[in-house]
């Protein structure tokens, strides 16, 4: 048997989360809705840079979102997008 890596394994419950962000994003910019325990967050940006395929920008606009919302939560976050 093999023991799971994490201490958890995901879950499709949004109350299992301290915050789930759903995330787009396109070769000139990204969106995402993050939404906490208490509060709901509307967040857009724009690259320095153009990026060539949203298969790129996707993992960016993510690590993005990740770093903004740690600011205001420590806890379990879950990430949504449409890209694998």
């Amino acid at each position: 048997p093999v023991t799971p890596s994490c201490p958890s394994l995901p879950s499709l419950r949004e109350d299992d989360y301290d915050a789930v962000i759903i995330v787009d994003a396109c070769c000139t910019g990204y969106g995402a809705i993050v939404r906490t325990r208490n509060s709901t967050y509307e967040v857009k940006g724009g690259w320095r840079k153009y990026i060539q395929h949203s298969a790129w920008a996707e993992p960016l606009a993510a690590l993005e979102m990740i770093r903004w919302t740690r600011r205001m939560c420590s806890g379990k976050l879950a990430i949504v997008t449409d890209h694998i």
